[in-house]
């Protein structure tokens, strides 16, 4: 799902206009929480339910007011919104208090696919369990005409693929504090997911199972958020072979070797993915540009990852977490994310690197407004914005 422009009827200002597609200059970033879904049938689609200015009741007597159309994906569009709440301040006076929040809607048939349906329902479930300053927040869910609608935060600022790409273009990698800082926040939002509990206080578990810089907002505010847990629906890339060319090499490259041979995955897979992720902003992409999609799965399968000559040197401490979090055998590898945090927690405290929001909201801040390339966190200080 492509970031996208607020709506001038839910924000007071709207911010201009922009051109291209996932590296673009973003100002408004919908925090849905399923963009990695995968469906059986994705060529079915039913009609849009939702429209703007549409008013919807939700449960304790609170309205969902529809904005615009914000963005549109494969697997669905994306409205802004705002949830009101009536407020009895005194008697025989009232107030409305109204939040901002995303909605997705999934046009791909799912009343038509009960086991997916009951697939979605529980990933909200167990989505809506999690609480953490990580996570993207899932607030509602409801069906209308067969389809499924996903009420979820909604997060100013851009994905860390639209960071990845501007560093790429600027021809530099992530600086290291910056980098040890997101992916620290990751981490805390996967064992956050691990170890949230239902209302018998079980713990959940869960894992993301399709962990990618495009599930990880970055807000202006300096916050890391993950979202989409749980909600690839089928396991492997059988079903998303059957999805356009990009989003199945985007998809690829971020896999466990035992997810692209078929498995399901667990903690350990979502370790390799975010291994991965540490390796793009660290050392460069896992695979070459030109290397086909075929290729792509078969070296996955392999759990390769690609080394350049020029790539730059690590501290050891941080080499040595990246080297265990990318090991082809799962019991190598570290058992959750959890583990995989208090390491490279360590060694960014060894480096001197301790809260990064400050460097974060910098970066972002310089894209938003078109100043020029990254900023370099590692060159003296950096202002508080």
């Amino acid at each position: 799902m492509d970031r996208v422009w607020g709506s001038a009827s839910i924000h007071r200002r709207r911010p201009r206009a922009t051109s291209g597609a996932e590296d673009r200059k973003t100002l408004v970033h919908v925090g849905d929480a399923v963009a990695g879904l995968e469906l059986a049938n994705p060529s079915a689609v039913l009609a849009n339910p939702l429209a703007a200015d549409q008013v919807l009741a939700l449960r304790g007597e609170r309205r969902l007011v529809i904005g615009a159309q914000i963005g549109r994906g494969s697997l669905g569009v994306v409205f802004a919104a705002r949830i009101e709440q009536t407020i009895h301040a005194r008697p025989g006076r009232t107030d409305t208090m109204a939040t901002p929040a995303a909605v997705k809607v999934i046009v791909p048939v799912f009343g038509r696919d009960p086991e997916a349906m009951a697939a979605v329902r529980k990933a909200v479930r167990c989505g809506a369990l999690v609480r953490h300053p990580n996570v993207v927040e899932v607030n509602d869910f409801f069906v209308m005409n067969d389809v499924p609608c996903i009420v979820s935060e909604l997060v100013w600022g851009m994905s860390l693929q639209s960071l990845l790409a501007r560093y790429a273009a600027a021809k530099r990698r992530v600086p290291l504090d910056l980098a040890l800082f997101v992916a620290c926040e990751i981490a805390e939002g996967l064992c956050a997911a691990r170890s949230a509990r239902n209302l018998d206080g079980a713990m959940l578990n869960m894992a993301h199972h399709d962990l990618s810089p495009r599930q990880v907002l970055l807000g202006f505010s300096g916050e890391v958020k993950v979202k989409g847990f749980g909600m690839r629906v089928g396991g492997g890339v059988s079903s998303g072979v059957r999805r356009a060319d990009t989003d199945v090499r985007r998809q690829i490259s971020f896999m466990a070797p035992e997810v692209a041979c078929g498995g399901r995955g667990d903690g350990r897979s979502d370790v390799f993915s975010l291994g991965v992720l540490m390796h793009e902003m660290l050392r460069g992409p896992r695979f070459r540009h030109d290397t086909s999609a075929r290729d792509m799965l078969d070296f996955a399968r392999h759990g390769v990852v690609h080394r350049s000559v020029t790539e730059p040197l690590l501290p050891s401490g941080v080499g040595a977490v990246l080297d265990r979090a990318l090991e082809v055998d799962p019991r190598a590898r570290y058992p959750h994310a959890g583990v995989l945090a208090y390491d490279l927690r360590r060694e960014a405290f060894a480096l001197g690197v301790g809260d990064g929001r400050a460097f974060l909201r910098t970066v972002l801040f310089e894209m938003s407004e078109g100043l020029g390339e990254p900023h370099d966190t590692e060159r003296g200080s950096v202002p508080d914005v």
